[in-house]
């Protein structure tokens, strides 16, 4: 991994944490990868978001408890991970893999300098 930068409210348990995968330089391809090798139980590639290539994905799926982790693709050798749980409010009225994926989408716009 690399560099990590986290958004969490304590009184709504709402959290979003965002983990640059710049340390290996296999971007995208590493998450299918480890799908491929079985370590995960929850697997599914999504739509493009922003246009790059993205999968929500994790060893559990906890999106019944508003969880969800996303990986987006940003070239063959970076991706980043959107990892979030929905406040408690939103659990059960909100799908938290499509909220983690307009989480990245405001951050890809904003790399992209659209924002």
């Amino acid at each position: 991994m690399g560099n990590i930068c986290e958004w969490a409210n304590k009184e709504t348990r709402g959290l979003a944490d965002i983990r640059m995968h710049d340390k290996n330089p296999r971007g995208l391809s590493a998450t299918y990868a480890a799908d491929k090798q079985g370590k995960w139980a929850f697997f599914e590639p999504l739509s493009p978001i922003e246009g790059f290539p993205a999968v929500a994905y994790d060893i559990t799926d906890e999106r019944s408890r508003g969880e969800c982790a996303i990986a987006i693709g940003v070239s063959n050798e970076i991706a980043f991970d959107v990892s979030l749980r929905l406040s408690a409010d939103n659990v059960g009225a909100k799908d938290p893999c499509e909220t983690a994926a307009t989480v990245a989408g405001m951050m890809l716009q904003t790399m992209k300098g659209e924002r």
